[in-house]
């Protein structure tokens, strides 16, 4: 992908989503993000993965935006590198505060749904915390913490979601 244009970029994630993430989304959690937007929820999708497909994403699942890892643009042509730190740990904390802020988004209502005990810090930023078929390390630290653990079914592309209601 290294210096092709940003459009480009765009529509190659585009085509990969359609031909290949669209299928293994959990079909439990495209249900689950319909049940908060006819809820008045808005959504948004925090992720590690890179801004080259979760754009893709986001759009299919008509949320209200997203953080990712992004990639490095020159002059519009793709620099081969990712534009800051990848959308992790305390960098995916640091981009859901920046949300809440630009936002208006009341973390302590708002909903986190992860599978990993690598957003631990992202599970700390909210209220209600749903472990969604998780490793066994956060079934774990979500069943002492009395955190909602959940099984779906499937292979999830993005890992974390990020949902609030309107105030």
């Amino acid at each position: 992908l290294k210096h092709r244009h940003r459009k480009q970029i765009r529509q190659i994630g585009a085509v990969f989503f359609e031909k290949h993430l669209k299928k293994t989304l959990r079909k439990q959690a495209i249900k689950r993000i319909q049940q908060h937007q006819q809820n008045g929820d808005d959504v948004f999708i925090v992720s590690a993965s890179p801004d080259v497909y979760v754009h893709a994403v986001c759009e299919y699942l008509n949320c209200n935006g997203y953080q990712c890892s992004n990639l490095d643009y020159d002059t519009d042509r793709f620099t081969g590198k990712f534009l800051g730190p990848d959308c992790l740990g305390a960098e995916k904390k640091k981009r859901i505060d920046l949300l809440s802020i630009e936002h208006g988004i009341d973390l302590e209502n708002s909903w986190a749904y992860s599978d990993h005990e690598a957003d631990l810090l992202f599970f700390e930023s909210v209220g209600k915390k749903v472990a969604v078929s998780p490793t066994r390390k956060l079934f774990d630290i979500a069943n002492n913490n009395n955190w909602k653990i959940e099984s779906w079914k499937g292979v999830s592309s993005v890992d974390g979601k990020l949902l609030r209601k309107n105030q």
